[in-house]
Order: structure tokens, then C-alpha cells, then sequence
């Protein structure tokens, strides 16, 4: 069951998880202003829309995953934080 408050709450926990990262990549900040995207998408609940997200949220860890050997406890969380956001939504 789709849950999208708590989805929306979990993005907004990994934003402010991203959020002190932002000068080190500009990648962060991408993932920063994709994960308001994600937020926007959910305030209106369609299965189009919760599968757009899902996509995006796929997207994600494959660009988390080249920084596990670089910063592999800052990448771990990311995909934690990624794969609860997903949970929520399906």
C-alpha cells in the first residue's frame, strides 16, 4: 500500500541528509532539486506519477553507487534513505 506522507517525509529526511554535502558535487545539488521534483510529483497521487518517482528514485542509487568506494558511509545511508523512500511507495 502506497504510503505518501511518510514517502514525503523520508525525501525531505534525505534532503536535509544531502544537504550539507551540496558544495562538494554539484551532483548533490542535482539530487537535491530532483528530490523537490519527487515531491512535487507526489502531491498529486496517480500511479503514473508514484511510478515516475520510483524511476527517479532507481536513477539515484545508480548514481550513488560509483561513491561506495569513495565515501562508502555517506553512500550506504543514501541507499537506505533511497530504498525507504521506495518502500512507501509500493
Amino acid at each position: 500500500m502506497v504510503n505518501v506522507d511518510l514517502a514525503l517525509a523520508r525525501i525531505v529526511s534525505l534532503q536535509s541528509f544531502l544537504e550539507p554535502f551540496k558544495s562538494y558535487a554539484p551532483e548533490v545539488m542535482a539530487a537535491i532539486r530532483g528530490l523537490e521534483a519527487m515531491k512535487e510529483l507526489l502531491k498529486e497521487t496517480t500511479e503514473d506519477r508514484v511510478n515516475k518517482v520510483v524511476d527517479n528514485l532507481r536513477y539515484f542509487e545508480q548514481q550513488v553507487e560509483p561513491y561506495r568506494e569513495m565515501a562508502p558511509d555517506i553512500a550506504s545511508e543514501i541507499l537506505k534513505k533511497i530504498a525507504e523512500i521506495r518502500e512507501c511507495l509500493s
